[in-house]
């Protein structure tokens, strides 16, 4: 089982993410961003190939996100359930995501096969997101899946107030 570790602060943000293993080994380059300006994370060996990315979905109804792997589409991410429990699905690879996204607590399984682990941990230089993926090739698109996930958590939450603000100027 290989076991990556991603620091909280950078997983899914507008910034180049290294991917390491716990003995501080880079393995992987995360390198994208969310917005106006970009849909795309990308995931990069560290000799410069790119192994994987996930766009999203442009007009969609809720928000998609496309999965590659070597330039070939492979998935498609969508919410199915938000409550207590998180559930999401991934089509064409047929992996199921439930867990606690908040926590970052949470597993992707194919059936019964594990494909990915995700808890938190502090180490010494911060603290991380680790990673628990059985199978090195499917790291990458877990490492996407990951980042989606984290998107999904913090821009999906809305400003109650926002509305009730005056748009007043001293001008």
């Amino acid at each position: 089982m290989s076991e990556y570790l991603i620091q909280q602060k950078y997983l899914g943000q507008a910034a180049r993410t290294v991917v390491k293993n716990p003995a501080g080994v880079p393995q992987f380059l995360l390198v994208g961003s969310w917005g106006p300006k970009g849909n795309v994370l990308s995931v990069y060996s560290m000799s410069g190939t790119l192994l994987a990315f996930v766009k999203r979905v442009p007009w969609s109804f809720g928000t998609r996100f496309d999965l590659y792997q070597d330039y070939q589409k492979v998935g498609t991410m969508n919410r199915l359930f938000h409550f207590t429990l998180d559930l999401y699905y991934i089509q064409k690879l047929g992996w199921h995501v439930f867990g606690n996204v908040e926590e970052h607590q949470y597993h992707i399984f194919q059936f019964r096969r594990q494909v990915m682990a995700m808890t938190s941990g502090s180490f010494t230089f911060g603290d991380c997101y680790v990673l628990d993926i059985p199978q090195v090739t499917e790291a990458p698109l877990a490492i996407c899946i990951a980042s989606v996930l984290d998107y999904w958590l913090y821009n999906t939450k809305k400003d109650p107030q926002k509305n009730l603000k005056p748009n007043l100027s001293l001008d």
